[in-house]
């Protein structure tokens, strides 16, 4: 058999499509590593690094050599609370002392008046030198003494990246050089601190380093990054990871419709040659061994250009996403390079072989004589095994989590199967009331319900690679939607806090007064939680580290009459008679309806039973909590009250009368960390949107795709109808209303199914509320009309050129 390169006419096209589905698999693997990469390096910002360990006493040594060994950075921060004197007053700060080189990721920002502009640094304060908060600005320039030592206020600090965490028990803050820290006396045995080692670098050191430092952690010592750390930013970074993981399955998933039609086409184009060998007596076994081999060849001549493709992509990406994000794209691993191949060996196998098969067990005489089989029935279950196992495999290789995989599965399969069912249905009945008033109407309903021209398995093939990209476009939408609705203009941007509660009707009276609108004042009390149903919560052994830090947290606990905003009950009934629990701290915890929590005030203890549990919209910026008491439990406690307030800058002025009136008032300005988060939020429209158009230029391939398995019928038709005597206008007629018939039911399928999946999908994985989109179909009709007529008609142009006697004797 002295076949051994395939011919270029019959195998280019499964080679391009084998070409594509690795180069989109290798750009949108390299894209979203990349990106979900730089994502969590500019959240990392908001920790000052990539990882963090906290402590109350010095950390070891042995844990910032074993970050150097790793080719880490490293920097130390050690926080205090001390008083210093203002106009003979005690006023309690909070002193941070860093190192030289800290932050690791983000900027601090300084400024040289109370109503200056801020300007970015890199270096925290110099030896002889303090930063001080804004709270006490009226001691800018002057010299603080700080325990055994005086150092001037240079400057005041207006943003830190890793202040966030107990946002509402914040002192006014000092930062200085750790440098300076000994000379003041304040730090020694016994001091209450808190040490931070703060660890950046690149994403396989620091996964290294995670793994080799906690065994090493003892009691009291926790480890954070960005998703234990700070929960306002989990669920931004969670919902867009899902949203990068679907997008790069939508998008395959239209890459593999186009190695299916083509290996359906290279498959048929291969059956005359089959027919002749076999009857020259070559065995099937033989014929099996040499297909197999041809496909290999594929794929192997596939990767070189398939893996290049995708690495370019990079460039352009790398430019135009590096102006968006204004910093270069972290780099990544070989793992892209190596799924993308795998994915692209499995695919072609997967849909390739049972057409292949099916050639094979052809009869030459049924080839010979052009009459079109029917699959048999075991034939058809196995393309349908093969291609479903071949479907699951990919999805569980990008997804990497059963749940998705799994109901994305079954909501493809679903689609793939109803999709030609419901199409065939329609064009039945369109033909019974189209054959008698319009011959052209009767005559294209024919052409498509034709099975020789295959084009139900083109119209359903384009409807699910439309309908995948009007999934990504709508899950974008309502995703960016929901971000953009959690951080309007007049989201609080102040937090008050330490508000006496003699002084909390009059501030609130206070802010109304001045036009500044502010959010329900609470209670606060701090508390830690001593027991679970009567069991020792010291001697309760938690699995997850979120669950220990759990144990140790100090919680801030609230009363309140009403539910508060953007809290929702989920399991029970608002009783404000028992507690109220967060659902991801009742996760966590394990906590059920009807469990007792036991909790300390300063030695006094209190119990209640859980009566509900309610989600809590961390990213709202408003006074959250994870348990909300009885109010007859926490009246008694020692208490704060606290409130949130959108102050703009018009409105500023009424801030330095507010802290003459209230002088015990903190307040916490957070318009800094809504900015980050705003800033991180962009980021993440700017990468979803190189998506939508990556499907796009995908959708169009499959299209090509498919229009090239119809080519042949199609020059054959209208060569016959010259034959008839049709004129060029009547030919090219018949053929632009076959398209438009075509894509306004693949319009109408795609949006109809895309409302409906981006509503499940919405629901179960990003927690958004459907809403319907107009837009929707109007851009899918318009699409699918203007790409198919306007493709393939540009795809046709030659046919009206070709000699109907050499098509019709070929």
């Amino acid at each position: 058999m002295n076949m051994i390169i395939p011919r270029i006419h019959a195998w280019w096209l499964l080679w391009l499509s084998v070409v594509i589905t690795i180069a989109i698999v290798a750009a949108s693997q390299l894209f979203t590593q990349r990106i979900s990469l730089l994502l969590d390096r500019q959240a990392a910002e908001l920790l000052a690094a990539d990882l963090l360990i906290s402590s109350s006493e010095a950390l070891p040594e042995n844990f910032i050599n074993l970050a150097k060994q790793l080719g880490l950075k490293t920097a130390t921060t050690i926080s205090l609370r001390t008083a210093i004197f203002i106009d003979d007053e005690a006023q309690l700060i909070e002193l941070k002392a860093v190192s030289e080189n800290y932050p690791l990721r983000g900027t601090l920002e300084r400024k040289s008046s109370l109503l200056g502009e801020s300007e970015k640094t890199e270096l925290g304060p110099q030896p002889g030198e303090v930063w001080i908060d804004s709270k006490i600005a009226a001691q800018l320039h002057k010299d603080i003494e700080l325990g055994l030592q005086s150092l001037k206020a240079n400057w005041i600090v207006s943003y830190e990246p890793d202040r966030g965490g107990s946002l509402f028990n914040m002192a006014p803050r000092i930062l200085m050089s750790q440098q300076n820290l000994e000379s003041t006396g304040l730090l020694v045995p016994g001091s209450r601190a808190k040490y931070h080692l703060l660890v950046a670098g690149e994403q396989q050191a620091i996964e290294l380093f995670e793994i080799a430092i906690k065994p090493l952690l003892a009691e009291g010592q926790r480890l954070q990054t960005l998703e234990n750390a700070r929960p306002e930013m989990r669920n931004a970074l969670d919902k867009t990871r899902k949203f990068f993981a679907l997008s790069i399955v939508l998008t395959l998933v239209i890459a593999m419709i186009a190695i299916a039609i083509t290996a359906r086409y290279s498959a048929s184009r291969e059956s005359i040659k089959v027919a002749v060998m076999r009857t020259f007596g070559i065995s099937s076994k033989r014929l099996i061994s040499f297909y197999v081999s041809q496909l290999l060849k594929v794929w192997l001549l596939s990767i070189p250009l398939g893996l290049l493709l995708g690495y370019l992509a990079q460039f352009p990406l790398q430019w135009s996403l590096g102006l968006w994000f204004g910093t270069r794209l972290p780099e990544t691993g070989y793992w892209p390079y190596l799924i993308a191949s795998l994915i692209g060996l499995i695919s072609l196998i997967g849909f390739s072989i049972p057409h292949v098969l099916n050639v094979l067990e052809t009869p030459p005489m049924q080839v010979f004589r052009q009459i079109n089989q029917k699959l048999s029935r075991s034939k058809s279950i196995f393309l349908l095994m093969s291609s479903l196992v071949t479907l699951f495999l990919v999805l569980m290789l990008i997804v990497n989590e059963l749940q998705m995989a799994a109901l994305l599965f079954v909501v493809i399969l679903f689609f793939a199967a109803f999709i030609p069912l419901v199409l065939k249905l329609i064009l039945k009945v369109l033909m019974r009331f189209s054959q008698k008033k319009f011959w052209l109407s009767a005559y294209v309903l024919t052409r498509l319900f034709s099975g020789q021209r295959n084009a139900l398995f083109v119209m359903s093939g384009f409807s699910l690679t439309l309908l995948s990209v009007l999934l990504i476009s709508q899950v974008k939408d309502q995703l960016l939607q929901d971000w953009e609705m959690q951080l309007p203009q007049d989201k609080p941007n102040f937090f008050l806090v330490n508000i006496p509660t003699k002084e909390a009707k009059p501030l609130t009276q206070f802010l109304h007064s001045k036009q500044v609108s502010t959010s329900v004042a609470y209670a606060m009390v701090r508390t830690r939680l001593s027991a679970i149903n009567g069991v020792d919560i010291k001697s309760i052994k938690f699995e997850s580290e979120r669950s220990n830090h759990f144990k140790n947290h100090v919680f801030n606990m609230s009363f309140t009459d009403e539910v508060p905003a953007d809290n929702k009950i989920v399991e029970g009934l608002w009783d404000t008679g028992g507690f109220s629990v967060e659902q991801g701290m009742a996760k966590t915890l394990n906590l059920k309806l009807g469990d007792t929590l036991q909790f300390s005030v300063q030695g006094a203890v209190f119990e209640a039973k859980i009566n509900n549990i309610r989600t809590v919209v961390w990213e709202n910026f408003q006074p959250n909590f994870y348990i909300l008491a009885p109010r007859h439990l926490l009246e008694p406690q020692p208490q704060t009250w606290l409130m949130s307030a959108f102050i703009d800058k018009q409105q500023k002025v009424v801030l330095k009368p507010l802290l003459q009136q209230f002088p015990t008032v903190t307040l916490l300005d957070i318009s800094e960390l809504m900015q980050r988060i705003k800033g991180i939020i962009r980021s993440a429209s700017a990468a979803l949107e190189f998506f939508f158009l990556f499907a796009t230029l995908s959708a169009i391939i499959v299209l090509l795709s498919a229009l090239n398995t119809t080519n042949r019928q199609r020059e054959m038709e209208i060569a016959l109808l010259q034959v008839l005597g049709a004129n060029r206008r009547q030919k090219l007629f018949s053929q632009i209303s076959e398209f438009v018939l075509m894509g306004l039911l693949v319009g109408s399928f795609a949006a109809l199914f895309a409302s409906l999946t981006g509503w499940g999908v919405g629901y179960l994985f990003f927690d958004l509320s459907y809403t319907f989109s107009i837009g929707l179909w109007v851009v899918s009709l318009l699409s699918s009309v203007l790409l198919i007529t306007i493709m393939g008609t540009l795809f046709i142009r030659r046919s009206f050129s070709i000699s109907p006697m050499s098509l019709l004797r070929s």
